[in-house]
């Protein structure tokens, strides 16, 4: 009788255990986030928005010159070794497929999905205007990845959802759209990114807003309509010669939405104007203006010199987005002590140099006449002279000999090991990474003069995203592709332009030049 009592209940407590563990199995993780209950409030899809900033906006980051070193590779601009495209017959396609990425796009999709269908079944707790805010943001973020990678490869696929891991889905949404239907689909994004976004002043311009969406609407129309115009007649665009897409039966028998490449360009240069004036006609009288003062002292000011190399760009009216640093969080850039030396590897070429106007507003070649009368050149025996009655632009963000670099926050002794005072020198004959000037004409910009930003990957100087006078520079470009020559609206935002600069007088006239 024993004997079975004990197995009876040695049953029950074996059938105990395996039903508390299958409860257990049963439960959603208890240290891990389950998709299905995440995007549900405010805090949640800012989270999900703040790390694209990051991850997809050009900005600072790592020990070289952050954003300013971008040029480099171009004719503007170069590092300590030329680059190959420009070596004959090595301009060549890469061997690996590093630039066709879609993690980006993927995770976007994935999150403005989710979040859409929430929201859209008030499934998100908050304040609405902040939920839109953040969609808005998703749909902006959408946009800037997949002109990023129209740039690179022209013609691409369309896709609008996280696509499963499975191979036969992944080969049926690989089908790819002419290049113009993909610019298109960008601005089709940047409009459902308005209409979602708060009002311009809404946000901090730390934030995406609809006047920086505009600017970024504006530089894509203008790219496209340039591409169709520029490579007309070859397999770059849609229906030209051996154009790629006329082999696959989904895209052999396209036709332009416009009718042709010539009014389809002609879209795309109307839609850069209609963006870029929404952005233009308001700023154009709040551009920052250069004073032609080189801040040598506490006392001096500029504020189109600081306006590129500040910790806050909150009071420059005209950068429509920016990112902010700070040491405390650990975000930090090196801007300040590549300044010290020679921008780390970056220097501005001499065609560059020679590109910048006289401040009378024409070429170096031209003849110059001085308020007295009396005729002037251009020189360049050295850098102090080449700046001499030229560009203000130039006269501030070039370099030279015997300046000083750091007259801030002396006391600030973590960042001394990395100031150079006053400015030597360049020394164009070293690679050494510290000291390497590339060309000999070394920039300022991005400058604040501080050495508690000097400390080696330690400095915090914030980086501009969007500024509004690009979209003034679009409207102009743009317009006159449409009418080949330049209206009342283009003539006033170039004068905008080179007020703004630090030319005066008659130099401000484009007819001059």
């Amino acid at each position: 009788m024993k004997t079975k009592i004990i197995k009876y209940v040695t049953t029950i407590v074996v059938c105990g255990i395996f039903v508390s563990c299958s409860d257990f199995l049963d439960q959603r993780p208890q240290s891990s986030i389950v998709p299905g209950d995440f995007y549900q409030t405010e805090d949640q899809v800012q989270a999900a928005t703040n790390a694209f900033y990051e991850k997809i906006l050009p900005s600072h980051s790592g020990a070289g010159y952050g954003t300013f070193a971008y040029d480099n590779g171009t004719d503007n601009q170069t590092g300590t070794d030329g680059d190959t495209k420009y070596v004959k017959n090595n301009w060549k396609v890469g061997q690996d497929n590093s630039s066709w990425s879609w993690s980006n796009i993927h995770q976007v999709d994935y999150q403005l999905n989710t979040i859409l269908s929430n929201y859209k079944a008030k499934k998100i707790s908050g304040e609405d205007y902040k939920i839109r805010q953040y969609i808005g943001e998703l749909y902006f973020f959408r946009a800037y990845s997949y002109f990023s990678l129209l740039k690179d490869f022209g013609d691409l696929p369309i896709i609008t959802t996280a696509l499963k891991d499975d191979q036969d889905i992944l080969v049926n949404a690989s089908k790819r759209s002419p290049c113009n239907e993909v610019a298109r689909f960008i601005l089709n994004d940047c409009d459902s990114a308005v209409n979602y976004l708060e009002p311009d002043g809404g946000e901090a311009t730390t934030r995406i807003s609809p006047a920086a969406t505009h600017l970024f609407a504006s530089r894509v129309a203008l790219f496209e309509g340039s591409w169709l115009t520029n490579f007309s007649g070859t397999p770059f665009v849609p229906n030209g010669p051996d154009w790629p897409g006329a082999k696959r039966d989904y895209n052999k028998n396209y036709s332009f939405p416009t009718g042709s490449i010539e009014s389809e360009a002609k879209f795309f240069f109307r839609k850069a104007t209609e963006e870029a004036e929404k952005v233009g006609d308001v700023y154009i009288n709040q551009l920052s203006i250069n004073n032609g003062i080189v801040p040598q002292s506490v006392s001096d000011n500029n504020p189109y010199f600081y306006m590129f190399g500040n910790t806050d760009m909150t009071p420059y009216k005209d950068v429509l987005l920016w990112r902010k640093y700070s040491k405390s969080l650990g975000v930090t850039d090196n801007i300040e002590a590549a300044i010290q030396h020679g921008d780390i590897y970056t220097g501005f070429s001499r065609s560059l140099i020679e590109s910048f106007l006289m401040k009378d507003g024409k070429p170096i070649y031209a003849g110059h006449i001085d308020e007295s009368g009396k005729p002037y050149f251009y020189e360049d025996s050295t850098t102090n002279v080449v700046v001499k009655n030229r560009d203000p632009r130039l006269f501030v963000f070039l370099k030279r000999p015997g300046q000083i670099n750091v007259f801030k926050n002396l006391d600030y002794s973590a960042g001394a090991d990395q100031v150079v005072n006053p400015e030597p020198v360049p020394k164009i004959y070293t690679r050494d990474f510290s000291t390497c000037y590339t060309t000999g004409y070394a920039i300022r910009k991005g400058g604040t003069f501080d050495q508690a930003l000097c400390q080696n990957q330690y400095g915090y100087t914030a980086s501009i995203t969007l500024r509004a006078t690009e979209a003034l520079l679009n409207y102009i470009e743009a317009q006159y592709m449409l009418d080949n020559q330049l209206n009342s609206k283009s003539l006033s935002y170039w004068k905008a332009i080179r007020i703004a600069a630090g030319f005066k007088g008659a130099a401000i006239d484009p007819m001059v030049t």
